[in-house]
């Protein structure tokens, strides 16, 4: 599997992806014009490589989905709103991260 190099990047699910864009009735050079991606990115998306936050809350919006929908089982994404990751808020927490608190006395 790819490895992310940045951690602000995700990983679709190829059938999710497919079927999402089945309910629509969309094929990936429609998928690509309603979001402004290009059909290369959208291709690469449905072969579950890692992609830009702001190209997977694009193609979330346009199916109207939320973003775990269409998500990797795993990739500990949870309720992320589609506006956060258009607008690139930096309250998203990155992949891999949640539930990793440690407390100052747990380092010392």
């Amino acid at each position: 599997m790819p490895k992310a190099r940045d951690t602000s990047m995700l990983r679709l699910d190829s059938k999710k992806l497919l079927i999402a864009m089945a309910e629509k009735g969309m094929e990936a050079a429609d998928l690509a014009q309603a979001t402004g991606i290009s059909k290369n990115i959208i291709y690469t998306m449905r072969r579950g490589f890692y992609s830009k936050l702001k190209n997977v809350g694009a193609v979330a919006r346009v199916l109207e989905v939320k973003v775990a929908d269409l998500v990797e089982d795993g990739s500990n994404v949870l309720e992320t709103k589609v506006s956060d990751l258009i607008e690139g808020d930096s309250n998203v927490i990155p992949a891999g991260t949640i539930g990793q608190h440690t407390s100052r006395n747990e380092t010392e």
